[in-house]
This record gives C-alpha cells, sequence and structure tokens, in this order.
C-alpha cells in the first residue's frame, strides 16, 4: 500500500519557516506532552493507592487466618485432652 494514501491531512508535515508558527507549534507540542504526563501521573497514583489498599486487606486477612489457625489448633488441644481424660476414666 501508498503511504501517501493512509496519512491523514492532519498527519501530512508541512514546512514552517515562520518563528511565531514554529514557537506556537513547540508551545502546543509541549502542552500535549504535559497532558500525558498528568494523565499518566494521576494513573499511576489510583494504582498505587488501590496496592496499598490491597496490601492492607491482604495483611488484616493473613492476621485473621493466623487467629484462625491458633484458635483451631487451642480447640483441637482441648478435644485431644478432653478425649484421654474420658479414656483413663
Amino acid at each position: 500500500m501508498d503511504e501517501k494514501n493512509n496519512a491523514s491531512p492532519q498527519q501530512a508535515p508541512r514546512s514552517i519557516s515562520d518563528p511565531r508558527e514554529v514557537a506556537t507549534l513547540i508551545m502546543s507540542r509541549i502542552g500535549m506532552v504535559n497532558a500525558k504526563k498528568d494523565e499518566l501521573s494521576v494513573a499511576i497514583q489510583g494504582l498505587c493507592d488501590a496496592t496499598q489498599q490491597l496490601s492492607r486487606a491482604y495483611s488484616a486477612q493473613m492476621v485473621t487466618i493466623d487467629r484462625l489457625v491458633r484458635r483451631v489448633k487451642s480447640l483441637e488441644a482441648a478435644a485431644q485432652a478432653a478425649a484421654q481424660d474420658q479414656q483413663v476414666n
């Protein structure tokens, strides 16, 4: 395919000779780059916040699981002790 047919009229390069046009174009491009940087910063901050929330939730769940494991072990030990007491009697 011919590349000229694929290019849109807006993307066609043009020759700029007036310094004011160059300055305007450069400032426009800088503005677009800064806008994208701002968007990326917001997205990264959102990901960081979500990661922190997930880490806190995971930590809380691990603490709960640890407590439940200890509780189950103590109940099993108590049940074993009660079974041994009944066998002795």
